[in-house]
């Protein structure tokens, strides 16, 4: 197995049945990918990315995991599951090296990958991105209400010590 290096997958039909083909033509979900939505018209760029990620769904492939795949596009994310960004900088640096020989050491790391990528492959994804979802409001929930807490007690603590100061 090669390094994984980011590959552009050039778009040109945003239908589902090209879109299918074209994604499993690139193997995408098995290698990190990203494409630019050459749309201007608001309307369909929703269209394209519902199908999208309808196409994704059906392939079974999630777009973070085990390999992203990244789409460029001037629209807001409001598709949680997609990865938006607005341009070729937020790509991550990680898969912009150029692919290199790789040492003894780096390919028995690079198997690892392989098969901890096929085991993600297995796993029901959606039902822990939502778990993981679940997990991450009730720590927020739980951070939000311990900074509250904190201020007052800083609060408490400062009544206290104006109220010793004027007794």
């Amino acid at each position: 197995m090669k390094s994984p290096v980011l590959y552009e997958i050039k778009v040109s039909d945003y239908s589902y049945m090209s879109l299918k083909q074209l994604f499993v033509n690139n193997q995408v979900g098995n290698v990190p990918a990203f494409f630019s939505l050459e749309i201007e018209k608001e309307e369909l760029i929703d269209l394209a990315l519902e199908s999208i990620d309808k196409v994704l769904t059906d392939l079974n492939i999630n777009p973070r995991f085990p390999f992203p795949l990244y789409i460029i596009c001037s629209k807001r994310n409001h598709f949680k599951n997609l990865n938006l960004i607005q341009d070729k900088n937020q790509l991550p640096s990680h898969f912009k090296k150029k692919p290199q020989k790789l040492k003894t050491k780096e390919m028995g790391l690079l198997a690892k990958t392989e098969i901890s990528s096929s085991r993600i492959k297995n796993l029901d994804i959606k039902k822990k991105m939502e778990l993981l979802k679940d997990l991450s409001d009730g720590q927020r929930l739980l951070s939000e209400l311990t900074r509250e807490s904190y201020f007052y007690q800083q609060v408490l603590s400062k009544l206290k010590k104006e109220n010793k100061e004027h007794s």
